[in-house]
């Protein structure tokens, strides 16, 4: 029976070590590791202001594939002036589209990186907490 103790007794004493190793490890990394993860959301939240204002440009640019090419040497807008032709109304909701879509990225990405910079600690609060 004392055998069965002492041997509990040690692997309890490892197991606090161990413990308190992996404790001070935490601790020592902590900043390096919060440091990492408001670079990695930065970064994120430029990608998509990045692919917001490239989704609004393509929405601007790609409905002039449906334009003819009699079209083409009037006025870049001529498909915007155009009620009742297929070829406008495939430009509009092209546009649309895109556009709306572009600025959903465009402004949440520059509202998390405006909260991420400004409100560090909240930011990382709200982060976990959801």
């Amino acid at each position: 029976m004392k055998q069965t103790d002492e041997a509990l007794g040690k692997l309890i004493e490892k197991g606090i070590e161990v413990a308190e190793k992996t404790g001070n490890f935490v601790i020592e990394q902590a900043p390096d590791l919060l440091k990492e993860f408001y670079n990695w959301h930065i970064c994120a939240n430029i990608f998509g202001i990045i692919l917001g204002l490239l989704l609004c440009f393509i929405g601007y640019k790609l409905p002039f594939l449906w334009i003819t090419k009699t079209d083409k040497k009037y006025c870049d807008f001529k498909y915007f002036n155009r009620y009742g032709d297929e070829e406008a109304v495939i430009g509009w909701v092209i546009f649309i589209i895109f556009v709306i879509t572009g600025f959903a990225f465009l402004f949440s990405s520059i509202y998390e990186l405006i909260f991420i910079l400004v409100a560090p600690k909240l930011y990382l609060i709200e982060h976990f907490v959801k």
